[in-house]
């Protein structure tokens, strides 16, 4: 498959995140939330959860930074209307303790994007340590979506690799008779547009990890600096290789060693929502110049990347 030729795409990033998680909790777990019993919440929470040395790295942050975290009636923090909470997905428990709450804290603090988003993480801690004392429920304003408690007890990785499907959604909406689109929600907490990918076949849905794997490569890029360009944007050819080793790690997966070579390549642009009507400006992950099947490909796309029987 020839990729020579290529042109260079620049994608815009932010210089600095708000990285935010809403907990909500009844009423009677209130003084749990109080500013003074955090930091032994998250000591626990972290005790259980991360290893040395970022443990320690997290703790170090915690002492030396202001994590927001003032206790709301629940009306007075904005979040999504239900329909789109369920759209996204919503388990029974969490929507039992979602409907029960009564006062709601955000947790959240401003950082550098071209850092190890170590705010990232202690913001993750913070809420996942309340949510688990107070029997409450933990949204992602980004998403916008109510988390698995099950999310929860992920262990934070011990060299605080970033994973981004555990940090965004990819969704399939229906376009026409037998075919979608995949958005994702998310990116924006990586200073990145969101990406969307067109004309995927409906039974070959499960595209959405390629899609996350490409959002994977663009984090990585943000995450080692090492474009060499600007804190506004990266600068990139517009057709990348995209590696099974970056789409297993997107999900916080394994490749054995028969996989481990496969590589696809993929053609993106920068551009607005073929499916939003505000013109949303996106990431377009798109065939290779080669490949003139607009459907197609992405088959090929997942069998070249995780093997033949894949699909």
């Amino acid at each position: 498959m020839n990729s020579a030729v290529t042109d260079v795409l620049v994608i815009p990033t932010a210089e600095t995140v708000f990285a935010s998680l809403n907990v909500y909790f009844r009423a009677d777990m209130s003084p749990l939330a109080e500013r003074s019993r955090l930091p032994s919440l998250v000591g626990r929470w972290l005790d259980s959860h991360a290893n040395e040395p970022f443990r320690e790295e997290i703790r170090k942050y915690l002492r030396h930074h202001q994590i927001a975290s003032d206790v709301h009636p629940r009306d007075e923090l904005p979040h999504a209307p239900m329909r789109i909470l369920e759209s996204i997905g919503l388990g029974e428990l969490e929507r039992e303790r979602f409907a029960s709450a009564t006062h709601g804290v955000a947790i959240g603090i401003r950082e550098r994007v071209r850092s190890r988003r170590i705010g990232l993480w202690a913001t993750i801690a913070t809420a996942a340590a309340l949510t688990e004392a107070t029997s409450g429920v933990t949204v992602d304003p980004a998403l916008p979506r109510v988390l698995p408690t099950s999310a929860l007890h992920r262990r934070v990785p011990a060299d605080g690799a970033i994973h981004v499907g555990q940090h965004i959604v990819g969704i399939f909406s229906k376009a026409r008779s037998g075919f979608g689109r995949i958005t994702t929600s998310g990116m924006s907490k990586f200073g990145l547009p969101n990406l969307e990918a067109s004309d995927v076949p409906q039974r070959l849905a499960k595209f959405d990890v390629v899609v996350k794997g490409v959002g994977q490569y663009l984090v990585d890029l943000i995450l080692s600096s090492e474009d060499g360009h600007s804190d506004n944007s990266v600068v990139i050819s517009d057709q990348i290789h995209l590696t099974i080793q970056q789409v297993a790690k997107a999900i916080a997966g394994h490749t054995d060693s028969s996989s481990a070579s496969n590589q696809y390549p993929v053609r993106l642009e920068f551009g607005p929502s073929t499916f939003y009507r505000d013109s949303v400006d996106m990431v377009h992950v798109l065939p290779p110049r080669s490949e003139q099947d607009k459907t197609g490909w992405i088959a090929e796309a997942i069998e070249t990347l995780f093997g033949s029987e894949s699909n």
